[in-house]
């Protein structure tokens, strides 16, 4: 009985692979938070898959391709006295003080200026009956002596959702399609990717193939494909090991090169020693960090005080929320 990870090429004897096509970047989500988390990452070239004529578990059918990283030139961040500026965020006033101009930083239970607007900016020259209901704006102003002087005030923009953020899986489906849900047991998947191989993989994540749902109930019954990197060893016999711990819809991606879940752990292990220290100070104004192939930081604003430490790290996708007028 013919496997499907055997059969890779076509009649002539090469890779059954159609042209390449510019890298486009994808919103991926991880196995353990398919419904929540999103982590992005390139765009992947598609391998026609056959399907397999029998009929047990281990003989189902899973796709095959090859990614590859696309990416994204860094812009000027630095904020220094003068810049002009500009952020989306709440505005909070405050008794005999400047407002505060509030970051879109994790917030907690108690409610006071103080505690409920911990990363931000005192600004000055906002006209508070023009806020949003919800108190927040769109302000462009100068930064000078630590506030912000308002220039342009405008309504926040309005929330866009994409319809399909998480693109198609990156394999042909069989020919009997995917099934629906089409989803197994990942224990075993991940017992083996995660936490055996963890320098074979990245982590495994979740398309729908239909585009992802818009309601809860939708999503129980929607078509869902689990999708595996592969970053070493030999793409073929790694999906058949795959197959033989998943028996749901299953896309093995063939991605030499790419960072592994070790490499991942290795490089914000590194950087953690020094952004954790960082992060303990509130005037750094650092309130989140993540990110997959490189260490994302989430802040205020970046300082030239600020920059010079963070390039003691190096590696670091810099998010800033009052950012330079471009």
């Amino acid at each position: 009985m013919n496997d499907p990870v055997d059969n890779l090429v076509n009649e002539a004897g090469t890779p059954d692979r159609p042209p390449a096509e510019p890298p486009r970047r994808r919103r991926w989500v991880p196995l353990a938070a398919a419904a929540a988390a999103v982590l992005v990452a390139g765009g992947a070239y598609l391998v026609t898959r056959p399907q397999s004529s029998g009929s047990t578990e281990s003989d189902r059918p899973f796709g095959f391709a090859t990614a590859q990283a696309g990416s994204e030139p860094a812009a000027p961040l630095v904020v220094r006295e003068g810049t002009e500026v500009r952020a989306t965020g709440r505005v909070v006033a405050q008794s005999g003080k400047p407002a505060r101009f509030c970051a879109p930083a994790p917030t907690f239970a108690i409610a006071s200026p103080q505690h409920d607007c911990p990363f931000g900016v005192p600004v000055v020259g906002v006209d508070v009956n023009q806020l949003s209901p919800d108190g927040t704006a769109q302000l462009r102003g100068v930064w000078r002596g630590g506030v912000l002087t308002v220039a342009e005030q405008k309504p926040p923009a309005a929330a866009t959702v994409p319809s399909d953020p998480f693109g198609p899986p990156p394999c042909s489906p069989p020919s009997a399609g995917w099934e629906s849900p089409g989803e197994g047991d990942d224990k075993e998947l991940t017992r083996y990717v995660q936490e055996q191989h963890p320098d074979r993989f990245r982590r495994p994540w979740v398309s729908y193939p239909g585009g992802v749902p818009a309601t809860t109930m939708d999503m129980a019954s929607a078509a869902r494909v689990l999708v595996v990197e592969v970053v070493s060893g030999d793409p073929a016999e790694e999906g058949r090991a795959l197959r033989s711990r998943y028996s749901g819809n299953l896309c093995v991606v063939s991605a030499p090169g790419r960072p592994s879940l070790a490499d991942q752990e290795s490089l914000h292990a590194k950087a953690n020693e020094v952004l954790h220290e960082l992060m303990r100070d509130p005037a750094n104004g650092i309130y989140t960090s993540g990110g997959v192939d490189s260490v994302e930081v989430e802040l205020v604003m970046v300082t030239p005080a600020l920059q010079e430490k963070l390039a003691k790290i190096g590696g670091l996708a810099l998010r800033p929320w009052l950012r330079p007028v471009a």
